[in-house]
């Protein structure tokens, strides 16, 4: 009997519920109020990869079954879930049995396991973009740690990555060889310059037109210029030489009233820089939060409705007479007699 939607997302809890005993039993190792022995955690380490692969079985089965982008996305979700904490489960399993002075059948222990460390580490969702930085980040904190082992860089490794990236290395096990195969894939996927220069120029000038002037989307407009521009600088493009071309795709993208104090802030005939521009959008950004993000257009708009208010008040109503002109009556024989 074919197995349906249900039937496998009840097989996936139970394999979660497992994952979740196991993670206990390693938390009590952890902070020393039980102790696993070498062979305990040996065969925990086998039990979590006999899980993983059941899970990835079970998520390849469930992604069959979808019959719309809204499911597929969920069940990704889900087991990409499932696999981080299934890869952090591996992790902390080997540092446990790292611990040991001796594993060739000893059983005993060192007491002081260090648990692998968090660390705030940026991600990489397989757009070219995004690769330099993660790259830059990733090398200093992770790839040139020394006392880091390759299994536990892989590991960090997975837990970063995601979407396209991670479809590349996924098949990986956490072991100390495969982290610079996996790293090595990664490099010769997303290090190319000639694609995150497009990648990078396009996100310039695919950024949106506004139509109302706002703090948060004109520091959104600068702060991706910006960004965008220092990481082709670094890529030894030529974009000092480009002022004229980033100006003209910023200012078009800006409000209508912003671009306006724009072009009343511009003196003499020569074309503005792009730090002009910055140094402008900056003042103008911080001129709108100090009114809470609004615009000043409307500002003005309500000081002329306030004066125009006040001022309708503050007249005397006009006398209206009690008679009508006899050319205002609409019957003036009548009104003669």
């Amino acid at each position: 009997m074919a197995k349906d939607m249900s039937t496998f997302e009840r097989m996936r809890g139970g394999h979660k519920g497992c994952l979740t005993k196991i993670q206990a039993t390693i938390a009590k190792h952890e902070n020393s109020s039980k102790l696993l022995s070498v062979d305990e955690a040996k065969g925990l380490l086998k039990s979590v990869e006999t899980l993983e692969s059941k899970a990835r079985d079970i998520a390849d089965d469930i992604f069959s079954l979808c019959t719309t982008d809204d499911l597929m996305k969920k069940a990704v979700e889900e087991a990409d879930d499932l696999d981080m904490r299934i890869i952090e489960t591996l992790g902390r399993l080997q540092v446990i049995l790292r611990s040991y002075p001796d594993t060739s059948g000893s059983a005993a222990i060192h007491k002081d396991t260090v648990k692998l460390p968090r660390m705030e580490l940026p991600d990489l969702d397989g757009k070219y973009e995004n690769w330099q930085s993660f790259q830059d980040l990733f090398i200093a904190s992770i790839d040139n740690n020394k006392a880091l082992s390759g299994a536990q860089k892989l590991q960090y490794f997975k837990v970063c990555v995601k979407g396209d990236a991670f479809n590349l290395i996924k098949s990986f096990s956490i072991t100390d060889s495969h982290f610079r195969e996996a790293w090595s894939l990664l490099v010769d996927r997303y290090d190319n310059k000639r694609e995150i220069t497009q990648a990078l120029v396009n996100r310039i000038f695919s950024q949106p037109h506004l139509k109302q002037e706002s703090a948060s989307s004109l520091q959104q407009l600068l702060d991706v210029t910006m960004e965008s521009m220092r990481s082709l600088r670094v890529l030894g493009r030529p974009v000092d030489e480009w002022d004229d071309l980033i100006v003209f795709i910023v200012t078009d993208r800006m409000d209508s009233a912003t671009r306006r104090e724009w072009a009343m802030s511009l003196t003499g005939t020569d074309p503005p820089s792009l730090k002009e521009l910055q140094e402008f959008l900056e003042k103008h950004i911080r001129g709108l939060q100090s009114q809470g993000g609004k615009s000043s257009s409307s500002s003005s708009g309500e000081r002329r409705q306030s004066s125009s208010q006040s001022h309708h008040d503050t007249m005397t109503p006009p006398v209206i007479p009690t008679t009508q002109p006899w050319f205002l009556n609409p019957h003036p024989h009548t009104a003669r007699s």
